[in-house]
């Protein structure tokens, strides 16, 4: 029997790494009753393992000494140890938006020329947000009041184009009422200063949108509203270095060394209350929406509001 693709032998016998992240400190009973047998096993099983604890009052509690003998330890058992100081930070806002649905992107989406413009705003997918930007749009057919509710009544373009899609249109999962027109969960398109970032990416990358910025995000982001001013330090503090490491361990994995960066993982990162003081911040991510950006100075200055040690910070990175 002949195989038309097969498997490389490499491949095969490629080891698989995965990455635990515990929120406990190493020391603590249920890592070392729970966590660290599990782990073993893995490790038993050939399976390239790495922990990473987070260490309450860490400075106080273990000596580069007693680190690098635990470290030792568990590497004799291929568990690779990282730890990080704990923090009793806020995490971000909770209020996190689900993003548009249409539930027809073919009737919404590039509607033809004989629907009145006053009905079509641009709108913008996942695939679209880079750091600090959005770099294409699509026009998307908008039947709906500044609030987000759906138009009482159609001029006579757009009635005649929903009409010829009303079968369509009537069968969408989300349709439970309303008129045929009806867009779903529009809380995300509401006025106000926002940032968004993309559901599926391999790294987390957001944007922040002004208040007069108008564009409509799709069901492929997710969006946080909240003061100009934070939005432009929350979009620079999830485009450190060290937010996209947190967040990558804590992503969901997807094909194609994709992650998904959903409300749940982003909203769980901390969020430091000295971001908000930092003068700086507003004013650098201001500017890199406008051009390149460096990375490099990003993190030189996120770094500060982390209080970790460079090694800490060196384990961080590795991880975006």
């Amino acid at each position: 029997m002949s195989v038309n693709n097969p498997v490389p032998e490499s491949a095969r016998s490629a080891p698989v790494h995965t990455v635990y992240v515990c929120y406990f400190g190493l020391r603590e009973p249920l890592v070392q009753t729970q966590v660290l047998p599990y782990l073993r096993e893995l490790a038993a099983g050939g399976i390239r393992v790495s922990l990473l604890t987070f260490e309450p009052e860490s400075a106080k509690r273990w000596s580069r000494e007693q680190v690098r003998k635990e470290q030792e330890i568990l590497a004799a058992k291929v568990v690779t140890w990282h730890h990080l100081k704990y923090h009793k930070w806020p995490s971000l806002p909770a209020t996190l938006f689900d993003i548009s649905v249409t539930g027809a992107n073919v009737v919404f989406l590039n509607p033809p020329h004989s629907i009145e413009p006053q009905l079509v705003r641009q709108a913008f997918r996942g695939r679209d947000v880079r750091a600090f930007r959005i770099i294409r749009s699509t026009p998307l057919l908008w039947p709906c009041t500044g609030s987000g509710h759906p138009l009482p009544e159609l001029p006579p373009g757009a009635r005649a184009w929903f009409a010829t899609h009303q079968r369509k249109l009537l069968a969408r999962a989300d349709q439970g009422g309303g008129p045929p027109w009806m867009v779903f969960r529009t809380a995300a398109a509401r006025p106000g200063a926002k940032v968004v970032w993309a559901d599926l990416s391999r790294t987390l990358t957001a944007a922040a949108m002004s208040t007069d910025d108008r564009r409509i995000p799709l069901n492929t982001c997710y969006v946080l509203h909240g003061p100009a001013s934070h939005c432009l330090v929350i979009a620079a503090w999830l485009n450190s270095r060290w937010m996209r490491g947190l967040a990558r361990l804590q992503a969901d994995p997807a094909r194609g060394g994709f992650a998904r960066f959903n409300a749940r993982t982003v909203g769980a990162l901390p969020l430091p209350a000295t971001l908000f003081t930092d003068p700086r911040l507003a004013v650098w991510a201001s500017h890199a929406g406008s051009g390149d950006f460096l990375q490099a100075e990003l993190d030189e200055l996120t770094a500060p509001h982390l209080d970790l040690s460079p090694a800490q910070l060196r384990t961080l990175a590795s991880m975006a």
